[in-house]
């Protein structure tokens, strides 16, 4: 009651809760911003809120002291629980939010700290809850999403196809990559 009557009548908002935001940042980036921090100014770097920042701009925060850096492999993916759990821990959401900052589905821009995890292979099929089987999807495109492959599908479905996320739309069994900050497109792909 003593902190209701400070917030309304004496408008002490009381303490605001911590904000955390992931900075997508692949080995060969830290090798550049390293190699030297002053010329990092052309490397621009993802965050899972939406915003973008410079090499340089990370350094100058001194690597986030409020926040988090991953580091991804551009080819290995992160640690895995498989199916030991079925929701994704917190840092497991972090990775899946560092491969794709934003929602995966095509055309979608809600950040990924808006978003929720993605089993591409459905829990109830057996899908392991693993850093291969995860991907951040908006609540809208995580509920239209087909998740059974057998079945014909009217809005798409995601799909992991050689460690890079795709989506394979209803009128082609041809995966679209989705491109991301933390696996940088190869000639073999297509976008």
């Amino acid at each position: 009651l003593a902190a209701a009557k400070k917030v309304l009548l004496e408008g002490n908002p009381g303490a605001l809760p911590a904000v955390h935001t992931n900075v997508i940042l692949t080995l060969d980036q830290l090798d550049r911003i390293v190699a030297a921090p002053s010329d990092a100014t052309d490397i621009t770097l993802q965050l899972t809120n939406g915003a973008r920042m410079t090499g340089a701009q990370l350094v100058a925060r001194a690597l986030a002291q409020r926040g988090y850096v991953s580091l991804v492999h551009p080819e290995h993916g992160p640690v895995n629980l498989y199916r030991t759990e079925r929701m994704a821990t917190w840092k497991q959401r972090m990775l899946a939010s560092a491969e794709h900052p934003v929602c995966a589905w095509p055309g979608c821009n809600t950040p990924a700290d808006d978003a929720q995890v993605h089993h591409l292979t459905a829990w109830s099929a057996g899908g392991p809850t693993n850093q291969e089987n995860l991907v951040t999807l908006c609540a809208h495109h995580n509920a239209v999403n087909q998740d059974d492959p057998s079945r014909p599908t009217e809005r798409g479905r995601m799909v992991r196809v050689n460690g890079r996320i795709a989506w394979v739309p209803p009128w082609s069994n041809t995966p679209r990559f989705v491109p991301s900050p933390a696996r940088p497109p190869s000639p073999n792909h297509n976008l």
